[in-house]
């Protein structure tokens, strides 16, 4: 399958998916999980997500930018699971494009000084199948064969330790089965 194939295929995998877990490493070496709201944007080999400048998720992200999403819907037996490198940007164009109603409830609006945007640019993703409940891998989202990132800034993140951590619940080679 060519990269394209892949990038459709996951996203008709994520359409209508509106939450995700984000694995991220914590400052102590454990993975940490949280809930973040799936962006109603088109799959186009990086998944974006809304967060506060200053957050648990977002120092964790400056320390190690390799992340895991595991997506659900038991009711539809859709399981899906995407690794990639997260970088936390400030994208005002991105962000009004993105922004829904919903974030008020985190946010004053699109252009809040305090929003930040992750941007996970996927390196491979995993989801089963129904019909057989057999893995299909996807492989082959790389840097260089995905568009280039827009010109975003990645941001440093403060040394501190408190502060809000925003987790909204957030939307989104070839391949070989396994059984």
């Amino acid at each position: 399958m060519t990269l394209d194939d892949n990038v459709e295929l996951l996203a008709q995998q994520l359409a209508g998916m509106t939450t995700a877990m984000l694995v991220s490493h914590g400052k102590d070496g454990h993975l940490k999980a949280r809930p973040m709201r799936a962006q109603p944007t088109v799959f186009d080999g990086a998944l974006w997500f809304f967060t506060a400048a200053v957050s648990a998720k977002a120092e964790e992200l400056a320390g190690n930018e390799r992340v895991c999403l595991t997506y659900s819907d038991p009711a539809l037996r859709r399981f899906v699971s995407v690794s990639g490198r997260a970088t936390v940007v400030v994208d005002p164009d991105k962000a009004r494009e993105l922004w829904t109603p919903t974030l008020q409830a985190w946010f004053t609006g699109a252009d809040d000084p305090s929003l930040r945007l992750i941007r996970i640019e996927v390196d491979e993703a995993a989801f089963w199948n129904r019909s057989d409940d057999t893995q299909v891998e996807l492989h082959g989202f790389s840097r260089t064969a995905l568009n280039a990132p827009p010109d975003v800034a990645p941001v440093p993140v403060s040394n501190r330790t408190s502060g809000p951590s925003l987790a909204p619940p957030d939307t989104p080679g070839g391949w070989h089965a396994e059984s």
